[in-house]
């Protein structure tokens, strides 16, 4: 069985609350963990503290001083090199134990294909648009190119 943690802090009374379950799936996991993305008082781009803080509501950074986004583009061109796999499958192997949403992966697998650094199967110029944004399914294959030496 495997065994996923989720950690929320609240900084006022400085708990840590330790959420911890045990599924044979990896649904539950996903679905507590897009429950507590709305208690969030923080997202650097669009990637969730999991804390919650009165004071990050009330003054927040006048400029973000982390960008998790990169982060996280640079991760899966490490992690990913010379493999294809589904966004699925690179979300459920890569999501546990950080703070990325599947939204956030399909955002930065969209730029990296939009910056000709992965390859998409279909490509975008053959997936649909909607608002007039190229979507993403959990099925398209994104091929990681191979580590450059």
């Amino acid at each position: 069985m495997t065994r996923f943690v989720l950690v929320i802090r609240n900084s006022i009374k400085d708990l840590n609350l330790f959420l911890s379950y045990s599924k044979t799936v990896f649904e539950g996991y996903e679905i507590m963990k897009n429950i507590m993305v709305g208690e969030s008082t923080k997202a650097n781009q669009g990637v969730p503290s999991f804390e919650y803080s009165p004071a990050d509501v009330l003054q927040p950074l006048l400029f973000e001083l982390s960008r998790p986004l990169d982060d996280l583009a640079d991760m899966l061109l490490t992690e990913y090199a010379g493999k294809r796999l589904t966004v699925r499958q690179v979300y459920e192997e890569h999501n546990v134990g950080r703070p990325y949403i599947l939204k956030n992966y399909k955002d930065v697998i969209k730029k990296l294909e939009a910056d000709g650094k992965v390859t998409a199967y279909p490509p975008s110029t053959n997936r649909r648009k909607r608002k007039g944004e190229i979507t993403l399914a959990d099925t398209v294959e994104i091929a990681f190119p191979p580590r450059s030496n």
